[in-house]
This record gives structure tokens, C-alpha cells and sequence, in this order.
């Protein structure tokens, strides 16, 4: 049998580390790079999802909706306001209703009259507030109210709070809304008449 040569190792070449080339500038900035686009992607979808589920984590503009229609005139129909934000109010808010047009009214015209809402000037976070333009009273013809008579309409909704981050004041105009008096009962629609 054969013996198995021994070999001698100095303490110099035992502790000594292997070396290793630099590594290259591009690497450390591929790496980096990498990080940072994966913890954008995360930081998004987790921001997505909350939007999904909750709603807004910034401060939004009111979304107004027509109310349920009702049997006596529709100018005593409330608008339903929200505030989508999930962390922001809309603190003294006011609403302007804007009459853009009346018509039907034996011939005459109106437009452009503007009237503030009734109802309260804050909403809370994820909050909804009913608001009533009482245009009744203040438009009469011929001494009739204007509400009892036309049969056309169209409103849009001008309002102003202040700013939750910012300072200041914010400004907004909701889309119009249009009076559909071929319902029955008539009642407001979202967007331009139909003819």
C-alpha cells in the first residue's frame, strides 16, 4: 500500500482570504435600482388596494348625485353630496347651485342665476349630505313660481371648502345635472338633455 504524501501548509497561506475582483460600479446601481422599482411596485399596490377598498387617502372634491325622485316638484328634490376622501373633511363648505337654463315657461328664458344650497358646511371623511337648492320662492313669472312651471332645467353645482393640506381656499363645479320631465315622475339626470 501506499502512503499518502503529506503536505505542509504555512500559517501565511492558511489564513490568508481568497481574493476577489472589485465589484463593477454597474452592478451596485443595477442592484439599487432593482430594490428600488420593488419597493415602488409594493408601496403602489398596498396604495391601491386601500383606494380599492376604502377609498382616496388624498383630499378630493365633492361628488354630487340627483336624489330619489318624488312625487311634488323636482326643484324640492335634495342632491346627495359626498365626500370620497377617506382622511380629509370638507370643512366650511359652501354650495352654490347654478341655474344654467329654465325653460318651457310660455316663451320665456332664464339662465345663469345662482342661489346657495341649504344644508350643512362640513362633511366628514367618507361622509354624505343631503342639499337642496331653493330655487322655490326665488324665481317668480307672471306671479308664478318658476319651480311649479318649467319644464326644462338645467343645474350645476359650484362649491368651496378649505384646503386640509394646504392653506387656502379650493374651488370646484360639478358636472350638470338635467331636469328629465318626460319621467314620470320627472326627475334629475347626470349630463346634457337628452333630444
Amino acid at each position: 500500500m501506499g502512503t499518502i504524501p503529506s503536505t505542509t501548509v504555512s500559517a501565511k497561506s492558511a489564513n490568508a482570504r481568497p481574493t476577489s475582483a472589485p465589484t463593477p460600479v454597474y452592478r451596485h446601481l443595477f442592484r439599487t435600482l432593482k430594490w428600488a422599482t420593488s419597493s415602488a411596485v409594493v408601496l403602489l399596490g398596498v396604495v391601491s388596494a386601500v383606494y380599492g377598498v376604502w377609498g382616496p387617502l388624498w383630499p378630493m372634491e365633492p361628488a354630487f348625485s340627483a336624489g330619489l325622485p318624488s312625487s311634488g316638484s323636482p326643484f324640492d328634490v335634495a342632491f346627495k353630496v359626498e365626500n370620497r376622501s377617506v382622511l380629509f373633511p370638507l370643512s366650511n363648505l359652501t354650495i352654490a347651485c347654478e341655474v344654467r337654463y329654465l325653460g318651457g315657461i310660455s316663451g320665456v328664458q332664464i339662465s345663469n342665476n345662482t342661489v346657495s344650497a341649504s344644508g350643512a358646511n362640513r362633511l366628514g371623511p367618507r361622509k354624505t349630505g343631503l342639499y337642496v337648492c331653493p330655487i322655490r320662492q326665488k324665481l317668480v313669472i307672471n306671479g308664478r313660481d318658476v319651480a311649479d312651471v318649467a319644464r326644462e332645467a338645467g343645474i350645476a353645482f359650484r362649491t368651496e371648502y378649505d384646503r386640509p393640506m394646504f392653506g387656502g381656499r379650493a374651488s370646484s363645479e360639478s358636472e350638470a345635472f338635467t331636469l328629465q320631465s318626460r319621467t314620470n315622475p320627472p326627475q334629475w339626470m347626470l349630463g346634457a338633455p337628452l333630444r
